[in-house]
């Protein structure tokens, strides 16, 4: 165990459910280091169950969008963190304009804060319609670590450090859990249309997966109602294919990812919650690319599903309009170069099911 002078830090992180879900590695790594220090997780509070198993981890929910928005709401929500604890160093990994303001008003009361280099320049010469350079970027996960090293804080993110201790199966999973437990999920959705399967291709995977195996259980992922209506009708067609778009919680969800035997997943939340319990994930990118730093902690890159294209990436988190109006990054993908990644996780499970 490393000693350490702090006591108390505040970890900021809030936003996308995946750049949340990538603090989890780091902070399950600082927290067999530093024993003595306590972290206060500064996030939203829907993502609680990804930290509710790190010894000495507390989260503290922001809303940025309800009593916290705003400078003023920056500012209660800075005098609620100093009421209830005494912070002795502050670790933006977000560097944001509402981390940079909490950040400042912690720094008048001689409280250090660090922040993260997220490589801007770098993700924006990779991402350049000419003169793109298609080079291997740090991770996000390498750079969240940086900022605790700066912190004077270094250890090092050891794979090992971070297996995951399955919980027992939840019990509103085993309604849905099949015996044979050949399984995976299959998580076609992202928040922006760059990074989202197309529904063609989707229905398309479903199926090459069930005619491949036919003893395979596919669990759909998603959110939004819309995400929904697309599950239930894949579920409708495809007996094996089962839905579970707003049928169980995070934190159960983050249970079945456990008990899977891989996931696909585009560059989403999906892709991290799984890397988190260490399951692997065949991972489609579209507008986006690992380049930028964004794959799952320990997955392999050669599981990941690209296209190479001039174009591509072109775009850091998916959010940018396809240029040309077409988006053949995705809609060029085929279900064999998905199914053809996972086959080697699933052969030798479904050679003893079928023996």
């Amino acid at each position: 165990m490393v000693s350490a002078p702090v006591k108390t830090i505040l970890v900021i992180r809030s936003s996308a459910m995946g750049d949340v879900a990538m603090a989890v590695p780091v902070l399950k790594a600082f927290a067999k280091h530093y024993k003595n220090v306590r972290v206060i997780m500064l996030t939203n509070h829907r993502f609680k169950p990804m930290f509710d198993p790190i010894a000495n981890v507390a989260l503290f929910p922001i809303d940025l969008n309800g009593k916290h928005k705003g400078v003023l709401g920056i500012c209660k929500l800075f005098k609620e963190i100093k009421t209830k604890y005494n912070i002795d160093a502050v670790i933006d990994l977000h560097d944001k304009l509402y981390s940079k303001l909490l950040c400042r008003l912690f720094k008048i009361f001689n409280i250090p804060a660090f922040k993260i280099d997220k490589g801007r320049v770098q993700k924006k010469e990779l991402t350049a319609h000419h003169n793109k350079q298609l080079l291997q970027l740090q991770s996000t996960v390498s750079r969240y670590a940086q900022v605790f090293e700066l912190a004077s804080f270094p250890f090092k993110l050891n794979a090992h450090e971070n297996d995951y201790v399955k919980e027992p199966m939840a019990l509103s999973l085993t309604e849905f859990f099949p015996e044979n437990k050949l399984a995976v999920a299959l998580a076609p959705f992202a928040s922006f249309e760059g990074k989202t399967m197309p529904p063609k291709l989707i229905d398309q995977t479903a199926k090459l997966l069930l005619l491949k195996y036919p003893n395979l259980t596919v669990f759909i992922l998603g959110g939004s109602d819309q995400e929904k209506e697309i599950a239930e009708q894949l579920q409708s067609k495809y007996s094996n294919c089962i839905s579970l778009v707003q049928k169980i919680s995070l934190k159960d969800e983050i249970n079945l990812l456990a008990y899977v035997k891989a996931t696909i997943s585009m560059d989403s939340g999906a892709m991290h919650l799984a890397s988190i319990v260490g399951t692997p994930v065949v991972s489609v990118f579209g507008a986006t690319h690992p380049y930028a730093g964004f794959l799952g902690f320990n997955q392999n890159i050669n599981d990941a599903v690209q296209l190479n294209m001039n174009c591509r990436p072109c775009s850091v988190y998916g959010n940018k309009k396809c240029r040309f109006n077409h988006l053949n990054c995705l809609n060029d993908i085929t279900p064999n170069m998905i199914v053809d990644k996972l086959s080697k996780y699933l052969n030798e499970y479904n050679d003893l099911l079928c023996s």
